[in-house]
């Protein structure tokens, strides 16, 4: 997988809003598929949503 510029074993993708962490996606890439850059993008984006929905639910929760 170094080779295709992914590191090896598990990718740890925090879900953050405003300063506080929610959680993570945790990734493993396999040998079969490489993920393109736009893949990896949204992987970034829904990350990027889950942690603004979050920060929402909290605030209102609060």
């Amino acid at each position: 997988m170094a080779a295709h510029g992914l590191p090896q074993g598990e990718i740890e993708l925090l879900v953050r809003a405003d300063g506080h962490a929610y959680g993570r996606f945790m990734l493993t890439a396999s040998r079969a598929t490489v993920p393109d850059r736009g893949a990896r993008q949204a992987a970034v984006v829904l990350a990027d949503q889950a942690g603004a929905a979050m920060g929402r639910r909290t605030a209102a929760v609060g």
